[in-house]
């Protein structure tokens, strides 16, 4: 389907991954069975019945909304990004070539504070790291609130093991020297506060039984930090990220004696449901 043009901009803060769309995915390493498996959960814990549509906000590469397609699920999926929506619709592709046939996915351009959608149209809605970079978080979540059905659900999804000990010592230093980005929105702790005022019920789904090794080579590392893949990275001056990756690197050798080193992380994902009265 083609993507579809959107809404005017809004004044506050809202960060787009436009400038690092091609270093998303392999800087946030999902296997596909993870994908799948995870997919599947959203589905069964949303109680998804036939013909029922998933909104997908903030989809980015589809690396949710994709599986949960392949699972028969209709999704739509909404993001502010056009570069993260043209790497989605290579996924998309990617998969249907595979499968032989066309995935119940559809893309629209916008902005997730003032939707392209019409009010009650979803069973369930889906947000994965998103509220962290949108200062208006608050009214994302009223719109998800207005776009989904009576009765109906959101799903508050986190990637964990997206870490490494080369990117731990980087950041250690970004915060030492008082260079990280402040947060423009808000964390799980915070959202989840704030919804329990608006009286929404709220439960954490076990995700225990879904976990995996994350591997990523260390030079790979070191070139997604070069390139400030990570958001929280955003204001990094070109010569301070000179430095601390220099400073990375030497750290890194001596770790590990060589660039060759394949850095591994347990990973897993959490899932928490959030229905209003």
């Amino acid at each position: 389907m083609p993507e579809q043009d959107v809404t005017e901009a809004i004044a506050l803060p809202y960060l787009s991954f436009d400038a690092v769309a091609r270093d998303y995915d392999i800087s946030r390493g999902l296997p596909q069975e993870a994908q799948i498996r995870i997919g599947v959960r959203m589905r069964d814990v949303a109680n998804w019945r036939h013909g029922e549509v998933f909104l997908d906000a903030g989809v980015g590469t589809g690396r949710f909304g994709v599986p949960l397609a392949r699972l028969g699920v209709p999704v739509v999926g909404v993001d502010i990004s056009a570069n993260m929506l043209a790497r989605m619709q290579v996924n998309r592709e990617k998969a249907s070539r595979e499968e032989q046939r066309e995935l119940p996915l559809r893309a629209a351009r916008g902005d997730l504070r003032r939707m392209p959608v019409v009010s009650h149209a979803f069973q369930a809605a889906l947000i994965v790291h998103i509220l962290h970079l949108i200062a208006d978080w608050k009214g994302v979540l009223g719109e998800i609130r207005r776009v989904l059905k009576p009765g109906g659900v959101l799903l508050m999804a986190g990637q964990g093991g997206q870490g490494s000990p080369a990117r731990a010592f980087y950041h250690s230093l970004v915060v030492e020297r008082g260079l990280l980005a402040p947060s423009l929105g808000a964390y799980r702790e915070e959202v989840c506060a704030y919804l329990l005022e608006q009286g929404a019920q709220i439960e954490k789904v076990d995700m225990s039984d879904i976990a995996w090794t994350a591997r990523r080579p260390l030079a790979l590392t070191l070139e997604l930090l070069r390139r400030r893949t990570w958001s929280s990275l955003r204001d990094i001056s070109e010569a301070d990220n000179d430095s601390l990756l220099a400073e990375t690197t030497a750290w890194a050798l001596r770790h590990y004696g060589s660039l060759d080193a394949i850095e591994e992380d347990e990973a897993g994902c959490s899932l928490t449901t959030v229905r209003w009265p």
